[in-house]
């Protein structure tokens, strides 16, 4: 009966993997990129490291710009990383169960709502966005805090069809943000910084193979008498 016991334990164990964080907070050169996706009339976006604004520290400027005509629009992922180091791989770091994203904000310059404000993810070709949001003007840090998000809680930036995939067997992935504005007839430009990028991706326990639960489940032998 002990033997059995332990035996149906084993059965059900996983391989777990730990909770794995990207973070910046120092923004040097070259480690972001902007990637910008005008519409109608269009507008430019750009981001840089501003030394010594940042909560505390240095900060990620990002300039949108936004053209006279009216339906003009700009949308900019902002990237963390360009290395293996700075993307997450399912098929070896494995399958997501949920992300939290966290990010400090503060208007430098501009009106309004100041900037849309998105967290975001690129996997192949298409960049997804979750959790939308605008910065405001107040001058004041702000914090941006979005937990518990699945595959379900994005959906993508061109507005087409499909989710993200988050299957232990999905393609690399990188994290950042995104920034947008529109305009209904008047040019204008908004200048944020941001500080403390940080994205938590808890993942799922993969299934335990037949190899790593004879590992787990062998019982000593008893030599006989």
């Amino acid at each position: 009966m002990k033997t059995v016991a332990l035996l149906s334990c084993c059965g059900l164990a996983a391989l777990a993997h730990g909770d794995i964080v990207f973070s910046d907070g120092n923004f040097a050169a070259g480690t972001w990129t902007t990637e910008t996706y005008p519409s109608g009339g269009g507008g430019t976006a750009s981001s840089s490291q501003s030394v010594g604004t940042g909560n505390p520290g240095n900060a990620l400027r990002v300039l949108d710009t936004v053209n006279a005509s009216a339906g003009s629009q700009i949308s900019a992922f902002h990237r963390y990383g360009s290395t293996a180091a700075t993307r997450y791989d399912p098929l070896t770091q494995g399958a997501i169960g949920a992300l939290k994203f966290d990010l400090d904000y503060r208007m430098v310059s501009g009106f309004g709502q100041g900037q849309g404000l998105s967290v975001a993810l690129k996997q192949g070709t298409f960049v997804y966005v979750a959790a939308f949001s605008v910065t405001g003007s107040t001058g004041d840090w702000g914090h941006k805090t979005a937990s518990g998000l699945t595959a379900a809680s994005f959906s993508r930036l061109d507005g087409g069809a499909g989710l993200p995939d988050f299957s232990a067997t999905a393609v690399p992935m990188r994290f950042g943000f995104v920034t947008s504005n529109s305009s209904t007839g008047s040019g204008y430009s908004i200048t944020v910084d941001y500080d403390n990028f940080s994205v938590r991706v808890t993942s799922v326990p993969a299934p335990a193979t037949a190899a790593a639960l004879l590992g787990l489940c062998a019982l000593p032998r008893r030599r006989r008498a």
